[in-house]
């Protein structure tokens, strides 16, 4: 039969007491401090995370905001360099197109003198050759070769011929 010894069961409470004790101070006690421990290096590390992220996201917004302005910088100087090639090229071209009036102008003055200088040419040599052919005419009837006289026009024409 089974019998129920007062002095076992007190034995059993000391050992279990005891063996509680034991586990408590050296096993749970240890433990809950590397449990703690460990659960504050996670939410330091956490706590970590949590501001390089943010930190990251910050730095992230100033490189675009950065990037963002470098772009903008970069399309004002290209419409700045774009308006100063373009007053460039105008500026060329209004100094060509006066060069070119310029020697156009002389050209046609040029031209002009030219025409001027063979206008009175031809009038001189008109004024001479009309001396001439009324020398040759008043020589003519002054010799009366009747037989010999010619036309006006024969006379111009030979008159023409003698001063080539």
């Amino acid at each position: 039969m089974i019998s129920i010894n007062p002095y076992e069961i007190v034995m059993q409470m000391v050992n279990f007491l005891v063996l509680f004790l034991l586990l408590k101070r050296f096993l749970f006690k240890p433990l809950v401090a590397f449990l703690d421990s460990r659960e504050d290096q996670i939410r330091g590390a956490l706590a970590d995370a949590k501001e390089s992220k943010a930190s990251a996201e910050q730095l992230l917004q100033n490189q675009e905001a950065a990037l963002k302005e470098a772009r903008l910088e970069v399309r004002e100087m290209r419409k700045q360099a774009e308006r100063s090639i373009q007053e460039e090229r105008e500026t060329l071209l209004s100094k060509t197109r006066q060069d070119i009036d310029g020697r156009l102008k002389e050209s046609q003055k040029e031209v002009d003198q030219q025409i001027a200088k063979a206008k009175k040419e031809i009038m001189d040599f008109s004024g001479k050759l009309s001396v001439s052919i009324a020398e040759k005419l008043t020589e003519e009837r002054s010799e009366e070769h009747t037989s010999e006289l010619q036309s006006p026009c024969n006379l111009v024409c030979r008159l023409l011929l003698e001063k080539k």
